[in-house]
């Protein structure tokens, strides 16, 4: 496994050594994607790792994906390109959320059938904890038409963090009384309310509506309840991606993103979302009234349409 990580999202008072020296005891080879001006000497690196010099992301007065979409030389721009040219096997950025998700659905764009990212906020630690929502629905939506989507998506995630016992909640306010039928294969779904959440009685794979889940996070986040959700990962794109906060991107975090990444490409994280997304078209298409298979093509779900 070949990690690229980007620091340009790193502060000037960061330790960048101690933090490289950290992703590199995760992560035995990689490429480091940094501005070689924030560092005081220039950077040792690693044996098995090389440098990609890059700028950071200034967004000024455009929004994000603007400002993404316009920064090539961009860290997050430069390390999801070293993926998508098959030059690194996982991507970590130094980015708030919202930087992560816009690099990562420009850069490496949706796999087919995801529909919008999928975004999982993930804990770390021997009993990792997640909240999966869809991104860009509107703060006041309720799950649609992409809910089979990102349940798809969160039981990819839910295996991955929790192979033993994979499985899903679904925070249930009304709204997500009705949910429809998992597209197989994946895991189970069960209803989770807020108190349940809190106390920690649910899967650790919970999916929530946009408008709720930055208010759960803060509410996971409290140190009565668990470990702080550092870490986001972006599903449904065509790149094993994580994102750790700057306000927390120290050296032990940075590597326990990189441990999260690396775990995710060694699963076959892409390769199951691909198959979970197959199936998930598929049953669109026979609710539609619509053949679930295109003559030529392999029936969904199957190896032949993974690959």
């Amino acid at each position: 496994m070949r990690i690229a990580l980007d620091l340009t999202g790193l502060g000037p008072a960061a330790d960048r050594p101690a933090v490289l020296a950290a992703a590199a005891g995760a992560a035995p080879s990689g490429t480091l994607v940094d501005d070689p001006a924030a560092w005081a000497a220039a950077p040792e690196l690693p044996p098995g790792w090389d440098l990609v010099p890059a700028e950071p992301l200034t967004a000024g007065t455009a929004t994000v994906p603007q400002a993404v979409r316009a920064a090539r030389r961009s860290g997050p721009r430069r390390g999801l390109r070293l993926v998508t040219d098959g030059r690194a096997d996982a991507c970590v950025l130094v980015a708030d959320a919202a930087t992560t998700v816009a690099a990562a659905g420009f850069a490496a764009g949706p796999l087919p059938g995801a529909g919008a990212p999928v975004l999982a906020r993930t804990s770390a630690g021997a009993a990792p904890r997640a909240l999966v929502s869809a991104w860009s629905a509107s703060p006041d939506s309720t799950p649609g038409a992409d809910l089979l989507a990102t349940l798809a998506l969160a039981a990819c995630w839910a295996r991955l963090v929790s192979p033993d016992e994979p499985a899903v909640g679904v925070l249930d306010r009304g709204a997500t009384a009705g949910v429809p039928a998992d597209p197989a294969p994946t895991v189970g779904t069960q209803p989770v309310t807020v108190a349940e959440l809190v106390q920690g009685t649910c899967p650790s794979v919970v999916v929530a509506d946009p408008g709720l889940a930055d208010v759960l996070a803060e509410v996971l986040a409290a140190p009565a309840v668990g470990a702080p959700l550092d870490f986001v990962a972006v599903l449904g794109v065509a790149a094993v991606t994580v994102g750790v906060s700057p306000a927390v991107a120290d050296a032990a975090r940075v590597a326990q993103a990189v441990g999260l990444a690396t775990a995710a490409g060694r699963a076959g994280l892409l390769e199951d979302a691909r198959r979970v997304l197959a199936d998930v078209v598929a049953v669109r298409r026979a609710r539609a009234g619509l053949p679930t298979d295109r003559p030529g093509r392999p029936a969904a779900g199957t190896t032949g349409a993974v690959r």
